[in-house]
Protein backbone atom coordinates (compact mmCIF):
# COMPACT_ATOMS: atom_id res chain seq x y z
CA UNK A 1 0.00 0.00 0.00
CA UNK A 2 1.88 3.36 -1.35
CA UNK A 3 1.06 6.30 1.15
CA UNK A 4 1.03 9.79 -0.42
CA UNK A 5 1.11 13.48 0.64
CA UNK A 6 -1.39 14.96 -0.75
CA UNK A 7 -0.24 18.78 -2.86
CA UNK A 8 1.40 21.28 -0.49
CA UNK A 9 -0.19 24.64 -1.08
CA UNK A 10 1.52 28.00 -1.20
CA UNK A 11 1.09 28.42 2.13
CA UNK A 12 2.67 25.32 3.50
CA UNK A 13 5.32 25.47 1.04
CA UNK A 14 6.49 29.00 2.32
CA UNK A 15 6.23 26.80 5.93
CA UNK A 16 8.58 24.02 4.42
CA UNK A 17 10.95 26.42 3.10
CA UNK A 18 11.27 27.86 6.71
CA UNK A 19 12.00 24.71 8.18
CA UNK A 20 14.34 23.29 6.03
CA UNK A 21 16.29 26.46 6.47
CA UNK A 22 15.87 26.22 10.45
CA UNK A 23 17.99 24.50 13.33
CA UNK A 24 15.14 21.94 14.43
CA UNK A 25 16.28 18.64 12.83
CA UNK A 26 12.49 17.18 12.90
CA UNK A 27 10.86 20.47 11.31
CA UNK A 28 13.98 19.99 8.82
CA UNK A 29 13.58 15.98 8.31
CA UNK A 30 9.87 16.53 8.17
CA UNK A 31 10.21 19.05 5.41
CA UNK A 32 12.22 16.77 3.47
CA UNK A 33 10.10 14.07 3.89
CA UNK A 34 6.90 16.00 2.72
CA UNK A 35 8.43 17.98 -0.42
CA UNK A 36 10.11 14.27 -1.53
CA UNK A 37 6.55 12.58 -0.98
CA UNK A 38 5.08 15.21 -2.95
CA UNK A 39 7.67 14.35 -6.01
CA UNK A 40 6.18 11.05 -5.77
CA UNK A 41 9.32 9.04 -4.27
CA UNK A 42 8.31 5.85 -1.80
CA UNK A 43 8.58 5.95 2.30
CA UNK A 44 11.25 3.46 1.54
CA UNK A 45 13.38 5.44 -0.45
CA UNK A 46 12.87 8.38 1.65
CA UNK A 47 13.89 6.87 4.52
CA UNK A 48 17.09 5.13 3.19
CA UNK A 49 18.10 8.52 1.29
CA UNK A 50 17.34 10.68 4.95
CA UNK A 51 18.66 7.53 7.08
CA UNK A 52 15.31 7.36 9.04
CA UNK A 53 13.30 4.33 9.84
CA UNK A 54 10.32 3.74 6.94
CA UNK A 55 7.69 3.59 9.87
CA UNK A 56 9.03 7.32 11.10
CA UNK A 57 8.31 8.45 7.31
CA UNK A 58 4.95 6.67 6.93
CA UNK A 59 3.75 8.25 10.15
CA UNK A 60 5.01 11.80 9.01
CA UNK A 61 3.23 11.29 5.66
CA UNK A 62 -0.29 10.31 6.80
CA UNK A 63 0.20 12.52 9.54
Amino acid sequence: MAIKACSITSRESEVLNRWQQCDDIIRYQRACILRLSEAGWRCPVIAEALGLHVETVRLTVKN
